[in-house]
Parts: C-alpha cells; sequence; structure tokens
C-alpha cells in the first residue's frame, strides 16, 4: 500500500496545485539533526531538519512524501517539511 501511495503523488499531474512531493533520503546526519531529499518529481535537492519528520529514524535512500516551505522558495535551500515515510 505504501508504494501505491508514493507512485500516486510521483505520477500526479495537478498543474502544480499540490506540493506534495515523493523523494529519497539522500543524506542524514542523525548527530547534527538534518540532511537533504532528492525529489523524483524535480530532481532537485531539499534541506530537511530532524524537526520536520515524522519519524526521526530515517535511513539513506528511504522513499518519503513531503511538502516544501512556501516561506523560503526564493531562498536558495529549500526546506522540506512534513515529511513521512
Amino acid at each position: 500500500m505504501k508504494n501505491a501511495i508514493h507512485e500516486n503523488y510521483l505520477n500526479s499531474d495537478n498543474g502544480g496545485k499540490d506540493l506534495k512531493k515523493v523523494g529519497k533520503i539522500k543524506s542524514f546526519n542523525s548527530v547534527k539533526g538534518y540532511g537533504y531529499i532528492y525529489c523524483l518529481n524535480d530532481k532537485k535537492e531539499y534541506f530537511v531538519l530532524r524537526a520536520n519528520l515524522e519519524d526521526p529514524m530515517v535511513h539513506e535512500m528511504e522513499v518519503v512524501v513531503f511538502d516544501i516551505n512556501n516561506s523560503n522558495i526564493s531562498n536558495e535551500r529549500v526546506e522540506a517539511i512534513s515529511v513521512y515515510q
């Protein structure tokens, strides 16, 4: 079931109205509390803080669904929020 949900987000074409994205954990430093997600939708990297993870025990290459923080969209580093597996 989890993979079907990820596929729905990955294949949806809604004109950009829904900011949900599918990605893989590229790296995560549990000591420092941050890492990066590689987005499968737009092939970009997004910064992620531990506080924005539903489950703080993430692993590299784990598939996640996430939103992006609209307030940081003009900055070079866009933050992933509401990250869940």
